[in-house]
């Protein structure tokens, strides 16, 4: 399970631009990453072989 989550984050940094978050806070980070992991699960989605 972790592999799968670090692979959702490594992802992330490197084809979605998230190294640096650009919302302050702790609700700014949370609703960033809600938005990577959902635009993660929408890649999933239109390509499942990937």
């Amino acid at each position: 399970m972790r592999r799968g989550v670090e692979r959702v984050f490594a992802d992330a940094k490197s084809k979605r631009g998230l190294t640096r978050l650009r919302l302050r806070g702790q609700r700014g980070a949370e609703e960033e990453f809600l938005l990577g992991a959902a635009i993660a699960n929408l890649v999933l989605l239109a390509h499942p072989d990937a």
